[in-house]
């Protein structure tokens, strides 16, 4: 038996839920319905309502039931303190995450813009969902709620302004993304579970705004799990050079739980997509240079954050290979335990330096024995027949 077709709803609820209120957690609700054997399972309830738990409360709230609000007792926050989302769903916002989450009865945006205007919402949506057959006099009611709410919408865009200079994008584009979230909350919001309007459509609107300024802030648009790496990585790269004058690759990686390589990679897809408007733009009196190649990174990169060479440009890999063998030919002058004892102590094609002490416990000699090697290895590069072609590549 299918428990939400029989006529007996409110007596089996009422059995079940003696006060009158349901679990907020629908997984609760349906747990009790299968102990109590007036559900089969859980997969029957959710091909019913065909996994639409919104309408569900409805049912249950045009009964007289209400449903548990202890959770759904704190504030929404900032933009930055959204989560990421699934990538190509529109429909990606999860009601019940919202009403369990512990920012959802915080003071809305829209409380100081003008109360009196947004106790009008619920009157309103009520009568546009309740409108049938007058596509006339639902736009019209559509309209009105739209208005209403316009000032909020507005107030939330504004936030993000910042967020898209440089970009394609403007004021007026994040104004007609957050009205896109609006409709949507007009569409999916519950009058009768007693929730304010104007904190559910928060939500919305954001959530809207965030997925416009990820899929329009570039010509060619990055999957939403990677415009949110990148723009992790570009806030704390702020905060990083405001607080130290430079970015220490490897500490940023270490705050942000990220690999090297990692970071780096990211560093490059925003790098080549940030710059995709100037793509087609020619340099150069031959035609065949485009801007693009010749733009260097834009941050200031600390003395030992070393990008990997996909991000140089090919002069600076060229001037880098020319080094390399430079340095190999110059250590050919040094017997083969100076020039590895060199390489060790200077990170050349190591990736970090090392201690005395820990060449010393490689060639199993005293930190000594290892500086004085060191001392005589260098005695010999500094001869000006080694170190002149050297100086060449020194950067005054």
């Amino acid at each position: 038996m299918v428990l939400y077709k029989t006529p007996n709803l409110k007596t089996i609820l009422l059995n079940v839920f003696q006060d009158g209120i349901l679990p907020y957690d629908i997984e609760d609700v349906l747990s009790l319905l299968v102990q109590k054997h007036y559900l089969m399972n859980k997969e029957q309830f959710l091909n019913y309502y065909k996994n639409d738990i919104n309408q569900f409360w409805r049912d249950v709230a045009s009964l007289g039931f209400k449903r548990d609000e202890k959770k759904a007792t704190a504030e929404s926050n900032d933009i930055n303190d959204l989560k990421e989302y699934p990538e190509d769903n529109d429909n990606d916002f999860n009601i019940d995450d919202f009403f369990d989450s512990d920012e959802f009865k915080k003071r809305s945006d829209a409380e100081d813009i003008d109360n009196d205007a947004f106790k009008r919402n619920v009157s309103l949506i009520k009568d546009y969902q309740g409108i049938n057959n007058s596509n006339e006099r639902k736009n019209e009611k559509l309209n009105d709620i739209c208005k209403i709410n316009q000032r909020l919408v507005e107030k939330i865009a504004g936030k993000y302004e910042k967020m898209v200079r440089g970009t394609c994008l403007n004021i007026d584009d994040l104004i007609a993304f957050g009205n896109h979230g609006l409709l949507k909350a007009i569409d999916k919001f519950v009058p009768d579970m007693g929730y304010q309007f104007s904190t559910y459509a928060t939500w919305w609107i954001r959530q809207s705004i965030t997925r416009g300024i990820a899929d329009e802030s570039r010509v060619i648009r990055l999957p939403v799990h990677l415009h949110e790496k990148i723009m992790k990585i570009k806030n704390e790269e702020r905060q990083y050079e405001n607080e130290f004058g430079a970015i220490d690759a490897s500490e940023l990686c270490k705050n942000i739980n990220m690999s090297d390589d990692e970071y780096w990679r990211f560093k490059s897809i925003a790098y080549q997509f940030d710059q995709i408007t100037h793509l087609e733009t020619i340099v150069g009196t031959e035609g065949d240079t485009e801007l693009q190649d010749l733009l260097p990174i834009t941050i200031t990169v600390g003395s030992k954050s070393v990008p990997p060479d996909y991000m140089l440009t090919p002069e600076e890999l060229f001037e880098k290979k020319e080094l390399h063998d430079e340095l190999e030919n110059t250590l050919e002058c040094l017997t083969s335990r100076e020039a590895e004892v060199i390489k060790l102590r200077f990170a050349i094609n190591k990736p970090d330096t090392m201690t005395l002490e820990e060449v010393g416990e490689i060639f199993h000699v005293t930190r000594e024995r290892i500086r004085q090697i060191e001392a005589k290895a260098l005695r010999k590069l500094r001869h000006p027949s080694k170190s002149k072609k050297l100086k060449d590549f020194i950067k005054g």
